[in-house]
This record gives structure tokens, C-alpha cells and sequence, in this order.
């Protein structure tokens, strides 16, 4: 494990050599599109501090609520080569497999690189729209998916600054 300053710059292979760079190679899970899968549809909250974007409601499968991440709970982001720490996509279960970032998860290969971790443990509650995660077309695959249906965060990335929270990153085997 280690801690994370400068969350806005991206992440460096020389400085964290477990992780992977992008890729344009498919997946290889060769699945159809999954049953059951809703079409996104925000849940108004009068209080939202602010506004998911609608090119970001694709990402998701049915309701979309507005849901803070919580003061002192731990939440996940797979990064790789290049990603950027304080980025907009997080979940609040641990990410141990790459199994689960393809499939539960819906990260293409294309979008990130992989195999590192970060955990975010925010001090205060930090603005941000929760939702199941939708199918995504694998990567150079016109009929295989990776099914989602995991539970997301969208975040409000001008609240993830090096100060709100504690910042760590980790192998992505070695996630506990």
C-alpha cells in the first residue's frame, strides 16, 4: 500500500510499476448483451449539490439517484498507467479480480489500463449520483459485452482534492 498525493496527475508506471497501460485488444469474455437491463432514468433530488451530465446517463442502467459518498466509508477506483486518481468513476465494493473489473464492472481495456486500486476514505460527504453499471461492447467486439451490474458512483470530481479525504493505492491483488 501507499498513499497518494497529487490526485489530479496521472499515475506513472515508474512510480508504480504493478500498473498496466491501456490496451486495444478485446476483452475476451465473449458475452451477449445481458437480460434485465433498464434504461437510465434519473430520480430528481431537490438537494443534489450538483448535476449528473446527460452524456454520462449511458453508463448506467436504470435508476440514478443522488447519493453522497459517506464521511469515513471506503470507496474503489481501478486505475492503470496514465489514469488519474481523482477520477469520476468509483464503487464502494472492493476490487480484488480483474474478473470483476471486466464483468461486474464493465472496464474495457480501452478506458483503463489496470491492476492498481486506488481507496478513497472521505472526511467529509463528497457530492456524487449512484446507479447500477451498464453493459459495455467489449473492446473491438461488436456483439460481446462485458454485463456490468455492479453499483457506481458518479462523483463530482471538483470535490476530490489531495485534502478530503485519505488516499491510498494498492496492487490490485493485493486489495483486502
Amino acid at each position: 500500500m501507499a498513499l497518494l498525493t497529487n490526485v489530479s496527475l496521472k499515475l506513472k508506471k515508474e512510480r508504480y510499476k504493478f500498473l498496466c497501460a491501456t490496451s486495444s485488444s478485446p476483452e475476451g469474455y465473449g458475452l451477449s448483451f445481458p437480460k434485465g437491463v433498464g434504461m437510465p432514468k434519473i430520480i430528481p433530488h431537490a438537494g443534489a449539490r450538483c448535476e449528473l451530465p446527460e452524456g454520462e446517463y449511458i453508463n448506467f442502467s436504470g435508476p440514478i439517484e443522488y447519493v453522497p459518498l459517506e464521511p469515513g466509508k471506503k470507496y474503489y477506483r481501478c486505475v492503470g498507467v496514465e489514469s488519474v486518481p481523482a477520477g469520476a468513476y468509483w464503487t464502494d465494493v472492493p476490487i480484488c479480480t480483474i474478473d470483476q473489473v471486466r464483468l461486474e464492472l464493465a472496464i474495457k481495456n480501452e478506458w483503463n489500463g489496470d491492476h492498481g486500486v486506488v481507496i478513497l476514505t472521505p472526511r467529509k460527504s463528497i457530492a456524487a449520483w449512484r446507479g447500477k453499471i451498464a453493459p459495455q461492447r467489449e473492446t473491438q467486439k461488436k456483439n460481446h459485452y462485458l454485463p456490468g451490474g455492479g453499483v457506481q458512483y458518479w462523483v463530482d470530481t471538483q470535490e476530490l482534492t489531495d485534502g478530503c479525504g485519505s488516499w491510498e493505492i494498492l496492487k490490485l491483488s493485493d486489495v483486502y
